[in-house]
């Protein structure tokens, strides 16, 4: 490993990953080597193109769909995995955005015994958006990702039940934030675009400054987050962001309330944009429903 690899693993990375853990709960793996590919390994990946962790959305398929036949489970995860080639990175990730809200919808027939013995339709759940607990959040590092031409190996890939909803990228401290979007992110969405058909948030910094966006936001439009509260002042020229950010927007009910409830589709002449909402959207939308719930409840 050389010098500048060491110094990003050894002075953001692997600090990022911690806070992950030991800050907000997440499980957290090292993944640069990975062991065998089998599904009994590290991920139960068994191919280095698979970017799902189909032994996690499994588990969660049952944990929060209980008492349902197996082949319920096995559909479900085939839409999960599927890819289809005929349409854009923004329409799949618009597809599985729709699976992650609503749902997976899938046919089968109940069990002798059990029901009526006829089909029925049911959506599957992907995530408890209301029990964050009942999630598996986890953190991997170094992951290798093989693309149709390419092997690449993101920062950090932030999963929740094994979708990978966060893609982080770190530069070291004296590295401009622009390179981690300009030479990596952006190579990344060329190479293995499928690592983002599940996207939910794109993160860079360098360790002090923070910055995120969707995966059709330019440059321009990769925001900060800076504060946990309304009320909190302005943080000072020193203070490093990407704290701030992992808090704001990574803590587990936060990142779940964001993707259930701040991420828009917006069809424009340019075509269709993934937009998540800002730091102060977030905060004042979040403090007004409070404030409607609590004069509700009197």
């Amino acid at each position: 490993m050389g010098k500048s690899e060491y110094s990003e693993d050894a002075l953001i990375q692997a600090p990022t990953a911690e806070f992950l853990h030991q800050e907000l709960g997440w499980d957290s793996v090292l993944a640069q080597d990975e062991g065998p590919l089998v599904a009994e390994g590290l991920l139960g990946r068994t191919a280095d193109t698979q970017v799902v962790l189909t032994r996690d959305v499994l588990a969660a398929l049952r944990r929060l769909n209980p008492g349902l036949p197996e082949a319920a489970y096995t559909q479900a995860l085939e839409a999960v995995v599927q890819n289809d080639s005929t349409k854009t990175l923004v329409q799949m990730n618009q597809e599985k955005y729709r699976l992650l809200r609503d749902g997976v919808l899938v046919k089968f027939r109940d069990a002798p015994g059990t029901g009526t013995g006829q089909m029925v339709e049911k959506r599957l759940r992907l995530i408890d958006f209301d029990q964050p607990g009942r999630n598996r959040f986890l953190a991997v590092r170094e992951l290798w990702v093989r693309g149709p031409l390419h092997l690449r190996r993101p920062d950090l890939i932030g999963y929740v039940n094994g979708l990978p909803l966060v893609f982080i990228e770190l530069k070291r401290f004296e590295v401009h934030v622009d390179s981690a979007y300009k030479q990596n992110y952006r190579d990344y969405l060329d190479t293995i675009p499928h690592l983002f058909h599940w996207n939910a948030l794109v993160v860079i910094s360098n360790g002090h400054d923070a910055q995120y966006g969707s995966i059709t936001a330019t440059k321009e439009h990769f925001y900060r987050w800076k504060r946990l509260d309304e009320d909190d002042p302005e943080p000072g020229p020193a203070q490093p962001l990407l704290p701030l950010l992992l808090q704001g927007m990574l803590d587990q009910r936060r990142l779940l309330d964001i993707v259930e409830n701040f991420v828009l589709f917006d069809a424009t002449e340019d075509g269709v944009q993934k937009i998540v909402a800002r730091n102060h959207q977030y905060l004042g939308v979040n403090r007004v429903m409070a404030r409607l719930t609590s004069e509700t409840q009197r």
